[in-house]
């Protein structure tokens, strides 16, 4: 709407915000090649037409070189792409009664005197009688009006703002929640948002409202915080209001945003999009508090509707893309509740506190606290920073890269050296003892900063390559850059062992170093693992570090370190199964050799956590030939003697296991009835009874006391054991299973089967009768008072099906535990008798997505995409897969992540892809990445069960099959009747799918079978070139998109109307695709020809890629290193063209010709090629 108001005004109605937002701040319009003053109005604004001093002016400056063209206030679109080079048309600010030049000298970077020809398309025309503009003298009003009172316009008095360093709250301007948020001053050239100042800012006026605490100080001022005032810093609307805020007490800066979600979907959506619209304004610290009224994870709301997974995706898209993340939490877990009686609440997390990475560089250590609800229905949130602890004592730790040390094994052997008297084991550990200081002093010298040591290492041997290239014959220098290079690869080599063993991510095997996946991947593990306070026993609150360790020894000192009376166990029972044998006995007393104590040490991989000595394993690894001697000495004594020094073990916080309830006693009897060796039951006490126990809290170890009970978790022997007590509750089972009283469940009897053991995970079946069901608890509790294993009747269930509701009403009550419904879970899966839905798959779903989010996946270049995805996100699914056939929907939806997380860096973005993903999900020697096709992996696993019941296999589940459904039917003829269950249906349906491929099929092959089922498609004759491991993995995906032609160029952007200009970045060339970027372009020629003769070979134009693939060479290393040196010149090009289109300005073809011959050497230097062609050193 247009309405005419006096003076020559015109008022303009929006009907959308978005659009009025735009036309303000474009800043610059023009009607008729004339500009147009535009100004926001405001109820006191004045509608008077003011005096123009300053307008828009375009020009064109002719004969401009294009290396002069740089950033402007405005440009146009032809100008800013290079597409029209005969001049460059730029808009300029211009006073009215200055004057025009109609050309422009200067000197140029090598003193040559530059005149440039300057044409404007339009220029104000300014009558000095009225100083008014736009008009002739015959059409000015006020000519001969001089005896009229001339009216002056003086401008409205503007109180200035003060800092001042009280702070305070005042109401800002409301203003719509899709609007962009303030930036201050504009930045010439990058304006894309509004440049103007959208609340009002902090002042000291009779308007303002404070908080104030009790002793009348501000609020704010308690808390050593301010609210910054300046021009932009405060920012509010009915959805969020944005600050920065400086923490005076640590000094420290940074930005806060509080936010409130409404109930619809439909109405957060302008929230979204204005937290997204402010990430390009947040430079540092960023945190995000409030009521978002939308939920991140499946598990955050008990009550009401089931969440699906569209329920997260929007507040986790706005996660991926502002790259923030939850901070660590303590209190309460759900965050709101209804308030409604028992049966109709509803509890849910939708408050909560997201901070970005460099949130956590600065408060490490900060934590939100949650505290109870009270009155309200929501729990206020407290933001504590948390300082960190100073000066504590840290345990030693076994570093990888201290091996790489030149010093390491002289430190070792110096060490061992000393003499020690005493036996096997005490010598070792003396000798472990004192070289622990040694090896501290060589971290301290060495590696304190291996971080910026490693950087500083790269950055001169990156200043030896370029005076190589000016002067690659001197001697002295290639001296100086090979012993160089030698101490950067050392350098990085450590820099990325500590990282990794830090990071714990044993995914990654290579990639372009990584190094801020890991950094992130370290913050976040440390935020997690960090305990802030804990209840004690008597529900007292800990928040002290000296309250936290003693609540938490007192806590494991009552579970491991007190041992519970417990019942004898009934020797008949066990003996009337299966025991040990003479021959087994002859294998568990023999010797223990020297290479089986060698492979049993080199088979556990050196990441893993070290012991209580602060040694891993890989030190043991890496100087074995040092201590190897006195290791298998100490542990062969152990075995002979049976006797053993008191080691310590570290343990990481975590709920109570049943591993840890075992009484020893009840192990070391249970081996004598089973007929174990007397000698090898004494080694199995020695083993489990001599531990003491140290604990270790946020990086501190202290307390020291004597286990008395329990199996460790993670040791090897534990599970080996705990399944030996576990065929006591077996045997007892099957003793139960006599009784004339119990009654097998109807599907079970003919097989005598009564439960399903998983280790901790027990299933019990029998009849739906009163009897049965005691007679199985009466077992499960005789296993109890022998074992001292208790049932925790909060997690245990009762599953019904065709039973009177008063007797399972009887049997709750009786029995003490709840009444469960299916779908159930169970070892990880959902347990369902109908069709699984795709409901029932969404924590698969949700697992992809948390992995995603967890890694710091956002970190990783597209090769660590790669190797994430085919390694990790790819095989989350495989443990359903090998059980049921999935839904597709639900395969297809990870597929769909998988795919969004690999071109786009996140699993809830879209945009465009450059490879379809069957091309992709096809092998590497192929032409793609070698992932796979989910659906055909669920038939290709489900598959081998159908073989097993083919061949009748030896397992329990295909005895149950072949009783319970073929009952000596041909397993070929049988077709599933209608009441069989829908997992039998589908196995069957596999069945039929597979028939023809598992004809005569001796062995089933999963992988094999998989590939009879998908495209393959055909071999490519380049993959043995891209995969060798001197190129640089980053460059290689580069490299194997640009030889298939699917980099996105400008003719695909095009297609895809993306953009809709095709003009090339590099030379002004009208078209943009794929041959022309490789290499008809000038630019990229220029660069082939400079790397073609800097190897000394002539590389075609045209048929650059397939030449270097078919080229015929003496040596292999030589083919390689052209391999290497085209994919980094591909990859630099490609970099080049990006750079151009974003930053809008050219690397010059020298120096990207300098960066790729860096590439090389520096490569050939850290892979150790040693065979290098006299021609490529040059």
């Amino acid at each position: 709407m247009v309405s005419f108001l006096p003076n020559g005004i015109f008022l303009v109605r929006f009907d959308i915000k978005e659009h009025q937002q735009a036309v303000v701040s474009n800043g610059h319009l023009l009607f008729d090649s004339k500009p147009v003053i535009v100004k926001e109005w405001s109820p006191d604004a004045e509608l008077i037409k003011h005096d123009v001093k300053v307008v828009s002016v375009w020009m064109k400056l002719f004969g401009l070189d294009v290396k002069f063209w740089g950033k402007f206030i405005k440009s146009d679109v032809a100008t800013s792409r290079r597409a029209f080079l005969r001049y460059a048309r730029v808009l300029i600010e211009v006073r009215v009664d200055q004057r025009f030049p109609e050309e422009l000298k200067f000197y140029d970077e090598i003193g040559k005197l530059q005149v440039i020809r300057v044409e404007y398309d339009w220029l104000p025309i300014v009558y000095t009688n009225c100083k008014g503009m736009g008009h002739k003298i015959d059409q000015c009003r006020r000519s001969g009006q001089g005896g009229k009172v001339k009216r002056v316009w003086r401008p409205k008095v503007v109180v200035p703002v003060q800092s001042q360093p009280q702070s305070q709250f005042v109401p800002a301007t409301p203003m719509s929640a899709a609007a962009p948020p303030p930036t201050g001053n504009v930045v010439t050239g990058e304006a894309s948002f509004p440049r103007r100042i959208i609340a009002r800012m902090l002042r000291n006026n009779s308007g303002t409202s404070r908080l104030y605490t009790p002793g009348g100080v501000s609020f704010i001022e308690a808390l050593n915080l301010s609210i910054q005032k300046g021009r932009g810093e405060m920012v509010a609307n009915e959805r969020v209001i944005h600050a920065k805020v400086l923490d005076k007490v640590r000094n420290k800066q940074f930005s806060f945003s509080l936010v409130y979600g409404m109930n619809k979907p439909d109405e957060r959506v302008s929230l979204w999009r204005s937290l997204k619209a402010y990430t390009a304004y947040v430079s540092g610290a960023w945190a995000v508090c409030g009521d978002f009224n939308c939920l991140l994870g499946l598990n955050e709301r008990i009550g009401g509707n089931e969440v699906v997974h569209d329920d997260i995706l929007p507040l986790r898209d706005v996660t991926d893309f502002c790259q923030l993340q939850d901070l660590n939490a303590i209190g309460s877990f759900f965050t709101w509740n209804n308030k409604h009686e028992v049966g109709m609440k509803i509890y849910s997390r939708i408050d909560r506190v997201l901070v970005n990475t460099q949130w956590l560089d600065i408060f490490p250590d900060s934590f939100a606290n949650f505290l109870p609800e009270g009155l309200f229905d929501h729990c206020p949130c407290l933001i504590n920073f948390h300082e960190t602890l100073v000066n504590r004592k840290l345990p030693f730790k076994y570093y990888n890269m201290w091996a790489l040390a030149k010093e390491f094994e002289q430190i070792v052997r110096n060490s061992w050296s000393m003499v020690v008297v005493g036996s096997p084991m005490f010598k070792l550990v003396r000798k472990l003892q004192s070289l622990k200081n040694p090896l501290r002093s060589l971290n301290k010298e060495q590696f304190s900063d291996i971080e910026n040591l490693a950087h500083v290492a790269s950055l001169t041997l990156q200043h030896y390559y370029r005076l190589l290239v000016g002067d690659p014959l001197n001697k002295d220098m290639c001296d100086a850059e090979r012993q160089c290079a030698k101490e950067a690869d050392d350098l990085l080599h450590a820099r990325n062992a500590y990282l990794m063993q830090k990071a714990k991510e044993m995914w990654i095997e290579d990639g372009d170093d990584n190094t801020s996946f890991f950094h992130a991947s370290i913050k976040r593990r440390r935020m997690r693992n960090r305990v802030y306070q804990v209840f004690d026993a008597d529900n007292n609150l800990c928040t002290t570090p000296d309250q936290i360790m003693n609540a938490f020894e007192n806590f494991y000192v009552s579970l491991l370190g007190d041992a519970k009376p417990v019942s004898p166990i009934h020797r008949r029972v066990v003996q009337a199964g299966k025991c040990i044998t003479h021959d087994h006995i002859a294998i568990l007393t023999a010797d223990v050799t020297h290479e089986e104590i060698k492979s049993a040490m080199f088979d556990i991989p050196g990441t893993k956590a070290p012991g209580p000595d602060g040694y891993s394993s890989q030190f043991f690894k890496d100087s074995w030939d040092i201590v190897g001697n006195d290791m298998v000495a100490a542990i062969q004594d152990v075995f002979s003697s049976g006797q053993s020094c008191s080691p310590r073990v570290l343990l990481k916080v975590d709920l109570q296991k049943a591993y840890d309830s075992f009484e020893w006693s009840f192990v070391l009897d249970m081996m004598e009835a089973l007929g174990f060796p007397r000698r090898f039951v004494s080694l199995i006490a020695q083993c489990i009874s001599s531990p003491s126990y140290s604990i270790a809290i946020n990086g501190e170890v202290f307390g020291f006391f004597k286990g008395r009970r329990g199996l460790r978790q993670g040791d090897p022997l534990s599970p080996l054991l705990f399944t030996i007590c576990l065929e006591y509750l077996s045997r007892v089972l099957e003793t139960v299973q006599k009784h004339r009283l119990f009654r097998f469940h109807p599907l079970c009897k003919s097989m005598g089967l009564s439960h399903l053991c998983f280790a901790d995970d027990l299933l019990l079946f029998c009849k739906g009768d009163e009897n049965s069901v005691m007679l199985l608890l009466r077992a499960f509790e005789t296993f109890s008072k022998a074992s001292g294993l208790k049932m925790s009747p909060r997690k245990s269930c009762i599953y019904s099906n065709g039973v009177a509701e008063g007797l399972i009403k009887r049997l709750v009550d009786g029995v003490g535990i709840q009444r469960g419904r299916v779908p159930f879970k169970y070892l990880g899966v959902t347990i369902s008798p109908k069709k699984l839905s795709v409901a029932d798959c969404a924590c698969l779903v949700d697992r992809v997505t948390e992995k995603i989010r967890g890694l710091g996946a956002r970190h990783l270049s597209y090769t660590g995409r790669v190797v994430l995805t085919r390694s990790v996100l790819l095989s989350l699914h495989c443990y359903w897969a090998r059980i049921f056939i999935l839904p597709k929907t639900v395969l297809s939806k990870v597929e769909a992540i998988c795919r969004v997380f690999l071109w786009h860096g996140s699993g809830a973005s879209n945009g465009p892809v450059f490879v379809s993903w069957e091309q992709i999900c096809r092998p590497c020697k192929n032409g793609g990445l070698g992932f796979v096709r989910l659906h055909q992996w669920n038939v290709a696993a489900l598959g081998k069960y159908v073989w097993w019941v083919q061949i009748k296999a030896d397992h329990l589940w295909v005895r149950w099959v072949h009783v319970v459904y073929l009952k000596g039917r041909s397993w070929d003829d049988y077709t599933p009747g209608s009441n069989t269950s829908w997992g039998w249906r589908k196995l069957c349906w596999v069945k039929d799918k597979l028939r023809m491929l598992l004809v005569g099929a001796a062995r089933y092959s999963t992988s094999e079978i998989y590939g009879q089922l998908v495209d393959m498609g055909s071999k490519v004759v380049w993959h043995p070139w891209i995969s060798t491991r001197l190129i640089i993995p980053k460059y290689r995906f580069i490299l194997w998109l640009a030889i298939q032609g699917c980099l996105l160029t400008q003719d695909r952007l095009v297609r895809m109307r993306i953009i809709c200009n095709n003009c090339c970045f590099l030379c002004g060339a009208d078209v943009k695709s794929h041959e022309h970027l490789f290499f008809e372009c000038g630019y990229s020629r220029q660069c082939l020809q400079a790397l073609a003769q800097w190897l000394g070979v002539c590389i075609p134009i045209r048929d650059a890629f397939m030449w270097w693939v078919r080229l015929k060479v003496r040596s292999m290393a030589q083919k390689q290193i052209i391999g290497l040196a085209m994919a980094s010149l591909i990859y630099r090009i490609w970099w080049a063209r990006n750079t151009s289109r974003v930053e809008l300005y050219v690397v010059r073809p020298s120096k990207l010709c300098n960066e790729i011959k860096g590439d090389v050497l520096t490569r050939v230097r850290v892979c150790k090629f040693h065979i290098i062609c006299s021609r490529a050193r040059q």
